[in-house]
């Protein structure tokens, strides 16, 4: 057997798989962010007792006595401990956004070339760790001076779990502290954000063992544990039987992970768990939430909605939603414009319009955001021409809203079994690395393939085009400043 642990942003999950990729057991278990104003926190004990709670509730089904192996996926999140690996902060989640204040500084210091040459990446509070990393050393000196561990959700874990004191190279390169191409810590960076060398984590690759388990967290001593991987690279292990193929994650976060052949700064970059290849990582924050949001406003109270209805209303209107356009910046826009500020909005309302053209509109209008990214990378050539995209998440169980991407983007969308790919990335990796898989093409297989129809790209192909126009006139209007509040009447 093999187990996958996948630690989200609200939730963490622990499968069980057969060597052949039968799931066989699974729990979860769901916790919720701090949110006080800008930051956005967790304990990280809670990490520890949610994976307590879910093994012995697995080890209740069924013996672990012939586990092989286990990996770990998971959020972003910064975790920064003493010498008794006690955590200095709570956990620092991705939304967090307390760095913002230090990215002139940052940007004056460093420059914002310079951090790209060395770490792929842009300066971008949250997403890397450069700017909370500066905010903690100037506004919490003295705890900051204490810091002797630096984690990630996976690597604190694998270190209550077998001791290894490590980090895997996919999140290393969102630190703002690796050197992508070289695979190895910038001393420069390191000595800039006052972090020597013996506090650094050995850097390895996801499919490496790194350690056995201790006998810690209701786990049996000796199970060979891999280094893992961030979520997004484990859904691209998972959704493709192991290979890291190019993907569309469909989750709360909307976000393609791609093979490319250069660095663009407009997008997240990493490497794949064997560092043979760089991924370009597109962030769409208001996906599922845009469809969620869509849900709850057009459907009414709780116990009439979900997402079912909210397709069958959609699918009553024409592709183009008869001129409806929806930008979903309803928490600012990511990948690839990068402007907190903007928000969301409808454009080209008329009376003709029904609560089943809004609907459409939002799908279309999550789909245009997510396409913008692609087109970016294909006109400079980062990425080689795409006919298939393994598409997983949970908006992949809308046949609705995957033809609707599959129209837009313009290529086939294969749809595996299962969704939740995560759990089955890290299963792949922990067995690639302890030699256990029997047959790696019998896991996850694909369940069904959409093809673009041809009219109905056509049609999204215009209005692709003015979607991004319209975002930059969205933005100039919403910076522009208020007219005279004096009103004359005649």
């Amino acid at each position: 057997m093999l187990a996958g642990i996948d630690v989200g942003s609200t939730g963490l999950k622990v499968s069980l798989f057969s060597e052949t990729g039968e799931r066989l057991q699974y729990a979860y278990r769901e916790y919720m962010l701090n949110y006080h104003g800008s930051r956005v926190e967790l304990d990280p004990e809670v990490w520890w007792r949610s994976l307590c709670s879910c093994v012995e509730e697995i080890a209740g089904k069924c013996s672990l006595s012939g586990l092989r192996g286990l990996a770990i996926s998971h959020a972003n999140a910064l975790i920064l401990a003493d010498a008794e690996l006690r955590p200095l902060f709570p956990a620092i989640m991705q939304l967090d956004k307390r760095g913002e204040e230090m990215l002139p500084l940052l940007d004056e210091e460093l420059g914002g070339g310079h951090i790209f040459e060395i770490t792929g990446n842009r300066i971008a509070a949250g997403y890397v760790w450069g700017p909370t990393l500066k905010w903690l050393s100037v506004h919490e000196p003295e705890a900051y001076r204490r810091v002797r561990y630096l984690f990630n959700p996976a690597s604190y874990l694998v270190m209550r779990l077998t001791g290894a004191y490590c980090m895997d190279c996919t999140r290393a390169a969102t630190t703002m502290l690796c050197d992508i191409r070289k695979g190895v810590w910038s001393s420069e960076l390191c000595t800039y954000f006052q972090l020597p060398p013996e506090v650094l984590p050995k850097l390895c690759h996801g499919d490496e063992i790194v350690g056995a388990t201790t006998g810690s967290g209701n786990l049996p001593s000796g199970i060979p544990m891999a280094a893992g991987v961030m979520d997004t690279v484990s859904a691209m292990v998972g959704l493709s039987s192991g290979q890291a193929e190019d993907a569309l994650i469909l989750g709360s976060v909307g976000r393609f992970g791609l093979k490319v052949r250069q660095l663009d700064r407009r997008f997240l970059n990493t490497v794949t768990p064997d560092r043979s290849a760089c991924v370009a990582m597109t962030p769409v924050n208001n996906a599922g939430l845009a469809i969620r949001w869509a849900r709850d406003l057009l459907l009414g109270s709780t116990g009439q909605r979900s997402y079912g209805q909210l397709n069958q209303l959609a699918a009553q209107a024409p592709p183009g939603a008869d001129g409806l356009l929806f930008l979903p910046y309803l928490n600012g826009a990511s990948c690839p414009n990068w402007d907190s500020g903007v928000r969301g909005c409808f454009l080209n309302i008329g009376a003709q319009h029904t609560r089943a053209h809004f609907a459409r509109a939002v799908f279309e209008g999550v789909g245009y955001a997510l396409a913008e990214n692609l087109l970016a990378l294909r006109k400079e050539g980062a990425i080689r021409s795409l006919d298939r995209i393994f598409c997983g998440g949970g908006g992949a169980n809308s046949q609705l809203w995957t033809q609707i991407l599959c129209d837009i983007l313009g290529c086939g969308l294969i749809i595996p079994e299962n969704l939740e790919t995560e759990t089955i990335g890290c299963a792949l990796l922990a067995g690639q690395a302890a030699g256990a898989l029997e047959n790696r093409a019998s896991w996850n297989r694909p369940l069904r393939t959409l093809q673009p129809n041809e009219e109905a790209h056509e049609l999204y192909q215009q209005g692709l085009e003015t979607f991004i126009s319209r975002y930059a006139l969205l933005r100039e209007m919403q910076k522009a400043p208020c007219p005279s509040a004096r009103c004359e009447f005649y």
